[in-house]
């Protein structure tokens, strides 16, 4: 039996994911025929073509015009026209017309010139995606490396995205997330987000994926969803394969998965299974061989299969990234992941929840180190000279014996991972790791309160995370500071100190990212809310699946005056980096930065990286309804409208919608009309 492994959109182009090529290394060592595809790289390079974002631009216009036309929008019509709006804004983005910019600002001065004499590429009209792709790509030289030109292509591509959204509305989808209105509640919501109406990868699902299958005469397809933004998409292809072929046996697993699934009761999870014949839960590698041996026997294995932890990763292969078209990410060289170690050593933060486990993380296991030097070593002769160790976080003692071992073999590898800023980050531990390869590291902070670190059982102190951000950066490495707000029972107080402590580091934080604190279900914080100073969380009726799980605190920690104020500050620290969001350069983790922060240093992002993003030009065209009347009353009843459903009724659905749409709109004098002229 001929298995395809499937990593599917939507997430990061800019380089592969691990799962897939591991999977297929450990299928392929046991004698199986094995082909992999990365779906998310090839369908957005289909999407993402002049050909068919002209084909949705069009389809836009005539959305837009009929709607546009009408003297009165109901609220459901409103939001649409503002999705509609906002795709031909991401058009005009991309027709704006003239060149992409020859010539770099003088903000950054160190490293070789990036830029400048190249012959001019640029191309009016949607051409231009394609020269954002190809300078991406490093197919236009060091104009990569400019910060105006890579600003431009990277919002090239978002406006893509943006249009592709657009015309398959009420769809909002770009490289970090995938979701409607009613994102995977129910099967039938699976189902109707899965129609050519609604799915932007349906044809490339049906043409050239369908074409790939049959020709290769697969038997087997196992897709693995890692991020949220894969599932949809996969149960779209899925619905896709099943009516083309009916025979074809069809798995999904990965730790998106089983972050979504684990925590269903069976026959919920077997609802949400169709149209799979079955899914691996937990990790893979050994469940998978199984099955797919199973399957070619004549078996018929299906259902939920739990997979077991590997005890023992020795055994794990070097994952098989020569089976890709390296060159084909949207990246000037290859930067690839590895995963030296499983689960997290500490083990204990109160809100974590992560990888393929039911509560909170893996037990925490490492590779042989010789086996680590000899994979990251085979790498690098694939050309990637710069290695992400994807790990839940990189052990202090791993990191030293790995640079060690790294230094004695002369590896030309630069490596980056995530660490716990601990003492054991001391100068000396700095300057041996950076001798042997370190470039980065992404530092849990998570908070600047001593009384928040302490709820959350992090095992750090704020002195703690001070001193190895500034013994990182004395060393040359560059360091990012990960942290949140809103840890159940954080003052405003609390949280200020959180902003002071990036304000107080910035000459030592190469970049950081600040995030507000969701709780999931795997959590201690999911399991104790009480200890948390929470009600008890809830699910939603009509949420079938469990999408999301919501809670309130006992007593509330802030006022909405103060979270509008700490909003005001975070933008205004903010503003004093080049950031960018994920996976451009400019956030945490990611190929591109990386790629810079190797090429300029690590105060890249402090002194002239990367332009940051633009708004995206108003289009050019007389409209009958004012855009920023819909968007302030529209958006602010749609708010209202899922406050109530959640909080109060704790209902979801398209029913309940539209009965608290109807409720809302029927005291505002009935739906918007047309503006004066």
């Amino acid at each position: 039996m001929k298995v395809l492994l499937v990593h599917p959109p939507v997430c990061d182009p800019t380089m592969p994911y691990v799962a897939v090529p591991l999977l297929g290394a450990a299928l392929e060592r046991e004698g199986f025929e094995v082909d992999l595809l990365d779906a998310n790289m090839e369908a957005l390079d289909w999407l993402l073509s002049p050909e068919r974002l002209g084909e949705l631009e069009s389809r836009l216009h005539r959305r837009f015009s009929r709607l546009d036309r009408q003297a009165a929008l109901s609220h459901p019509q409103q939001l649409s026209w503002l999705s509609l709006y906002d795709g031909l804004s991401a058009s005009a983005a991309l027709r704006e017309g003239g060149r992409m910019p020859r010539r770099r600002p003088a903000a950054i001065r160190r490293g070789p010139a990036a830029g400048g004499a190249g012959a001019d590429g640029g191309r009016s009209g949607l051409g231009e995606i394609d020269e954002a792709m190809a300078l991406l790509r490093g197919q236009r030289g060091d104009r990569f490396y400019d910060p105006a030109e890579y600003g431009r292509a990277a919002d090239t591509v978002d406006a893509g995205l943006k249009l592709a959204s657009a015309a398959h509305a009420p769809l909002s989808m770009d490289l970090r997330s995938y979701r409607t209105p009613f994102s995977f509640l129910d099967s039938a919501e699976i189902r109707s987000d899965a129609s050519p109406e609604h799915d932007p990868f349906h044809a490339w699902f049906s043409g050239p994926l369908c074409d790939r299958i049959e020709r290769g005469s697969v038997g087997l397809v196992g897709i693995s969803v890692v991020f949220p933004g894969q599932l949809q998409p996969a149960w779209s292809m899925a619905w896709t394969l099943r009516r083309r072929f009916p025979g074809l046996w069809l798995v999904v697993g990965g730790p998106g998965l089983t972050q979504r699934m684990v925590h269903l009761p069976d026959e919920v999870a077997r609802r949400m299974l169709v149209p799979f014949d079955a899914a691996v839960l937990f990790e893979g590698e050994q469940a998978l061989v199984d099955l797919v041996r199973e399957a070619s026997a004549g078996g018929k294995p299906s259902g939920i299969i739990q997979g077991s932890p590997v005890r023992d990763p020795g055994v794990l292969p070097l994952p098989s990234f020569d089976r890709l078209p390296l060159a084909r990410y949207l990246s000037p060289e290859p930067v690839l992941p590895y995963d030296a170690s499983r689960g997290c050593y500490w083990g204990r933060c109160a809100f974590c929840h992560y990888g393929p486990v039911a509560h909170g993380t893996a037990t925490y296991r490492e590779r042989p180190l010789e086996a680590v030097v000899d994979h990251l070593s085979r790498l690098r002769r694939l050309g990637a000279r710069i290695v992400y160790l994807s790990h839940d976080t990189l052990s202090p003692s791993l990191g030293l014996r790995l640079a060690g071992a790294l230094r004695q073999a002369g590896a030309d590898i630069r490596w980056a991972s995530d660490l716990r800023p601990e003492p054991a980050l001391t100068p000396d531990w700095c300057a041996r790791v950076a001798e042997g390869g370190a470039l980065a590291f992404s530092l849990g902070v998570e908070s600047g309160a001593e009384r928040v670190l302490k709820l959350m059982d992090k095992g750090i102190r704020v002195d703690n995370a001070s001193q190895a951000v500034r013994n990182l950066a004395a060393a040359g490495i560059a360091a990012e500071a990960m942290v949140f707000l809103d840890f159940p029972t954080e003052t405003a107080a609390e949280a200020a100190l959180t902003l002071r402590f990036l304000e107080e580091h910035r000459s030592f934080l190469s970049l950081f990212m600040c995030g507000t604190f969701g709780l999931t279900e795997g959590s201690r914080v999911a399991r104790c809310p009480g200890e948390f100073g929470l009600q008890p969380p809830f699910h939603v009726a009509g949420d079938e699946f469990k999408t999301a799980l919501f809670y309130e605190e006992s007593r509330p920690s802030k006022t909405a005056r103060q979270r509008e104020e700490l909003d005001l500050r975070l933008e205004s620290i903010a503003a004093r980096w080049r950031l960018r969001p994920y996976p451009w350069a400019g956030s945490l983790s990611t190929a591109h930065t990386l790629l810079w922060v190797d090429r300029f240093g690590p105060g890249v992002f402090r002194e002239g990286g990367p332009v940051p993003p633009r708004p995206a030009p108003e289009p050019r065209l007389k409209t009958h309804h004012s855009p920023d009347r819909l968007r302030s009353e529209a958006l602010a009843r749609e708010r209202e409208i899922w406050t109530r459903l959640v909080y109060e009724q704790r209902c979801v659905g398209r029913e309940p919608w539209k009965k608290a749409m109807t409720e809302l709109t029927s005291g505002t004098g009935g739906p918007t009309r047309r503006r004066q002229r």
